[in-house]
């Protein structure tokens, strides 16, 4: 279960990785749709820049997302893993090493993550504090829930006493925040597919008359009203998938 697990994780990265280079290809079908379904002239395979540089800036953006939900995944494993640690009355350097291991054996020892926490560990073992570890970790992840942890272990740290109830109590607290994102985002991952449904129905209609009964169309070719009624719906349509995006979009 592990190993299909990590072989998901893995999965997952090199598919991302894949649609950034499928982009242009996907762009330049909508460019010769627009131009021999919608304007019926090579004009509209100009159209190909401005749809490269937009999806290209949306792809990018949805690859840094899913890195984010990445990270956080297995940021929430970490917790989990350096909770139950401490729990069992390890010490924090320690609770750190057993990290290592679990995470290891559920995303491979190549993955990003566990070099970074690998990383760590080894400044650890050469008597680095463990708070200053994690505020360099926290500074390379900027992250509400990583600063976060990284300021109740300095303040715990400081403070001595019964610092590990009061760094379990904050490791459950965050893990719960995660687990919630992770919650909405399977909560409007049907949202999603619905939308992408609702945007593909409109060019796959058009499409379709276009070519079994293309006298319903010609009145648009070849005149500026038509040419214009085109532009104005397309531009509708654009408005309408950012409006999509942001209706589903919920930031926790």
């Amino acid at each position: 279960m592990d190993k299909d697990r990590r072989n998901s994780a893995q999965g997952k990265i090199r598919k991302n990785e894949m649609k950034i280079w499928l982009v242009p290809l996907m762009d330049f079908l909508i460019a010769a749709w627009i131009s021999y379904i919608l304007l019926r002239s090579p004009f509209g395979l100009l159209f190909f820049i401005p749809i490269l540089y937009f999806h290209m800036k949306y792809a990018r953006k949805k690859q840094a997302e899913e890195r984010v939900h990445e990270f956080e995944l297995r940021y929430k494993e970490m917790l989990s893993s350096l909770s139950g640690s401490l729990r069992a009355g390890h010490s924090l350097e320690n609770a750190f090493q057993d990290s290592e291991e679990n995470l290891a054996l559920l995303y491979g020892e190549d993955d990003r993550f566990i070099k970074e926490l690998s990383m760590m560990n080894r400044s650890i073992d050469m008597r680095v504090p463990v708070e200053k570890v994690f505020a360099d970790f926290a500074k390379q992840h900027p992250y509400e829930e990583v600063i976060m942890m990284s300021d109740i272990i300095g303040f715990a740290k400081r403070m001595g006493g019964n610092y590990i109830e009061n760094i379990s109590r904050t490791l459950e607290k965050i893990n719960d925040s995660l687990s919630l994102k992770e919650e909405i985002k399977a909560m409007t991952s049907e949202k999603r597919l619905e939308l992408k449904l609702m945007l593909i129905m409109p060019p796959g209609i058009i499409s379709y008359i276009a070519i079994s009964s293309p006298e319903f169309m010609s009145s648009i070719y070849g005149n500026a009203v038509g040419f214009c009624i085109v532009l104005v719906c397309m531009a509708l349509y654009v408005v309408a998938i950012i409006l999509g995006e942001r209706i589903i979009r919920i930031e926790v």
